[in-house]
């Protein structure tokens, strides 16, 4: 049943027109742009482990 929440957020994201702030696979094309562009968004809450 928990697996079930992740797609469901993901479609309301979709419906209200916006992009989920997710990161894709690195085999989709634009994937690269699509994470900077996310790290940029969030810069002041990510850490990095690594």
């Amino acid at each position: 049943m928990i697996r079930l929440v992740t797609p469901e957020v993901v479609r309301r994201f979709h419906q209200a027109g916006e992009v989920p702030p997710i990161y894709l696979s690195a085999n989709v094309p634009g994937a690269d742009e699509h994470h900077l562009a996310l790290e940029s968004r969030y810069a002041g809450r990510l850490r990095r482990t690594a």
